[in-house]
């Protein structure tokens, strides 16, 4: 519903009956919309990060697991129309500024870190620029990220395998110790 109607349409007698219960039952679940808002971004949240580590639990090599985290997030966000809602309600709350920004903040922040530390790993192993900031690479790489799950919503039709073949070379080239 959010993914294809945004937040303003996912009140509680709609999400109640979409879910074949009531709207008191939502209510008294998550207390308000904004309460509502935040389960739904940790649950999706939660469902991106445990996929993305199945998919990268095996690379050893930090290089390749930052390009493997990067690919299977965008991959994820192109299969899964529930986690491209993650983003739909993110733009809602930057451009309205509400009080749930500091929730994707957060959330963006462990990305960031998860990047960051892949990125020291992989400097202290000399495959990766030690020259480079950890922490100003990882926030651009979950930029880019993120840039494209937005161009995603808006284009529904861009060609995501050529997407992330390039985002998959800039990362390698970026990165990559000479």
């Amino acid at each position: 519903m959010i993914e294809r109607d945004g937040v303003a349409a996912a009140t509680f007698e709609a999400v109640g009956k979409q879910a074949g219960y009531s709207r008191a039952l939502a209510s008294v679940r998550f207390g308000s919309k904004d309460g509502m808002v935040r389960a739904v971004i940790d649950f999706l949240a939660s469902r991106l990060e445990e996929r993305i580590a199945a998919r990268i639990g095996a690379v050893e090599s930090p290089l390749e697991r930052i390009i493997a985290y990067a690919d299977a997030m965008l991959s994820e966000v192109e299969q899964d129309r529930l986690l491209r809602a993650y983003f739909v309600m993110m733009a809602g709350a930057v451009g309205h500024r509400s009080d749930t920004q500091v929730v994707f903040l957060a959330v963006h922040d462990e990305v960031r870190e998860t990047l960051r530390a892949f990125i020291l790993e992989g400097q202290g192993a000399g495959e990766i620029d030690p020259a480079l900031d950890a922490n100003i690479v990882a926030l651009s790489i979950g930029s880019l990220q993120l840039g494209i799950s937005v161009e995603l919503l808006l284009d529904p039709d861009m060609d995501m395998v050529a997407m992330r073949r390039t985002v998959n070379a800039a990362i390698l080239r970026i990165l990559k110790a000479e």
